[in-house]
């Protein structure tokens, strides 16, 4: 009598299929809603900010709003701040930028300085006060602007969704406006057309650094160096 031999079935039918490399990156299961969140408020900051400045005290009321809705955003596509860094190199980095911003402004023109000064104390900024808003602007700005402009815009949620092209593009250009906004009325329109080059490149350079080291810490680090430089210039030829 003939026999039959059977092989098993290395993948039966039932059996669970394995997760897809999509399903398991980061960011995967990040709702479009929250998605939508993360992007729309880079487009709508500048003119929230421009908002904000009208009312007494504006400086305050406008990194205030700013700052929350930065942190809003951040939080709806979970950042995380992934590679760790060497404190020496961010060290380092945070020097080079405090550096080349010193050196930039010593280089200008002092009367662009000065011509902004009484608008910046009509927005609030008047001693002694202005003391406060100046430490919290050179302390906490940097993290928080960093982990939204590049953490949460370059990261893997809003990446998918959007594409890294458009990602980059927003991180650069919508982080230029809200500057801006504040450039052109304290500075006219040549002025700040010059620092509006000089953000743009600092932009695109803070997101080509979160693309090499694939995390923020050195973003956070040359970002706090240059807003540092910028406190000492404004102690310095401002309210002196």
């Amino acid at each position: 009598m003939r026999q039959e031999s059977y092989v098993a079935d290395p993948n039966p039918i039932g059996a669970p299929a394995p997760l897809s490399s999509d399903d398991e990156r980061p960011g995967a299961c990040i709702p479009a809603w929250r998605i939508a969140v993360a992007v729309t408020w880079s487009l709508v900051c500048g003119p929230v900010v421009a908002l904000l400045l009208t009312l007494r005290g504006g400086a305050w009321w406008a990194m205030a709003g700013y700052h929350v809705g930065c942190v809003i955003a951040t939080r709806a596509v979970d950042v995380k701040h992934e590679r760790p860094a060497r404190p020496v190199l961010l060290a380092l980095v945070l020097l080079a930028s405090l550096g080349v911003v010193i050196g930039a402004g010593a280089s200008a023109n002092r009367e662009i300085w000065s011509g902004g000064a009484s608008l910046w104390r009509g927005w609030g900024l008047a001693p002694p006060g202005d003391l406060v808003w100046l430490a919290y602007y050179a302390l906490v700005n940097p993290w928080i602007e960093e982990r939204y402009w590049r953490g949460a815009l370059l990261g893997d949620a809003v990446t998918r969704r959007i594409g890294r092209r458009a990602a980059r593009t927003l991180a650069v250009v919508a982080f230029l406006d809200h500057h801006a906004v504040v450039l052109v009325p304290s500075f006219g329109w040549r002025a700040a057309g010059l620092l509006c080059i000089a953000i743009g490149a600092a932009a695109a350079c803070w997101v080509w650094m979160h693309e090499r080291t694939r995390g923020l810490a050195f973003c956070i680090a040359s970002h706090a160096g240059a807003d540092a430089g910028l406190v000492l210039l404004y102690l310095l030829w401002v309210r002196a």
